[in-house]
């Protein structure tokens, strides 16, 4: 016997496409007390909302590659090596769609200034005491993930890194 599909049927049988996306998390010391790097959203979804530097890859891009570039063109910054610790996939992180982030972390010496860029209206050094008690408000889940970083950071093969003094603009 024969059993036929309807379209209804198989529409639900059809594979989510996602969206892959690169975020960056930067954690610096400044008077005896951690940091993280944050940008302020120059477009919606959440605009004006703080949030970790990263976009999404480009199309043949290697994630990887895709999060240093995220990491230049939105703080100025070019680290030499970003450690991957987590990636984030559930449905209804953002609001455009399914968007699955792979989340790099890189520990860089003191608070250098940022040169905010591209998708970034502001690039700017928070006290992660500010993340946490919710002083700051951040886009997407990017506190849950600040704070899944914060477990990780301090992993002895997370050793710092100097940011690249030189800019790109």
């Amino acid at each position: 016997m024969t059993s036929t599909i309807t379209a209804d049927e198989h529409a639900e049988t059809e594979p989510e496409t996602a969206t892959l996306a690169a975020d960056i998390i930067l954690l610096g010391m400044r008077d005896g007390h951690l940091h993280v790097l944050l940008i302020q959203r120059r477009w919606d979804p959440f605009q004006g909302h703080w949030a970790l530097p990263g976009g999404c890859v480009d199309v043949g891009e290697e994630i990887v590659v895709a999060a240093h570039r995220e990491l230049d063109e939105e703080t100025g910054f070019k680290v030499a090596r970003l450690h991957q610790f987590a990636a984030y996939t559930e449905p209804g992180r953002d609001p455009r769609g399914r968007v699955c982030s792979f989340v790099f972390l890189v520990r860089v010496n003191g608070t250098p200034e940022p040169a905010a860029g591209d998708d970034a209206a502001e690039a700017r050094w928070f006290g992660v005491e500010d993340i946490r008690t919710g002083a700051v408000e951040l886009a997407f889940d990017h506190k849950r993930i600040i704070r899944d970083a914060l477990l990780y950071a301090f992993d002895p093969d997370i050793a710092e890194h100097p940011v690249n003094a030189v800019r790109t603009r």
